[in-house]
């Protein structure tokens, strides 16, 4: 549907849920961006590695599973 749901995982095993949003209106051509914040202090630097996307259904929104 239009629910989109972001997970996090050190180990590949055990995930947790980042965030959950849903677009109201239907989107075609999504694209998938990475970033990272700083919400207080002078910032931060991230590294991003073994980034995947899957678009599946899953069982267990809170657990990723």
């Amino acid at each position: 549907g239009r629910v989109h749901a972001f997970h996090a995982s050190l180990d590949g095993q055990v995930w947790e849920l980042v965030r959950v949003f849903a677009l109201t209106d239907e989107v075609t051509g999504h694209r998938l961006g990475l970033e990272v914040q700083a919400p207080t202090g002078p910032g931060c630097t991230a590294t991003f590695e073994q980034v995947g996307f899957v678009s599946a259904t899953l069982g267990d929104l809170r657990d990723g599973s």
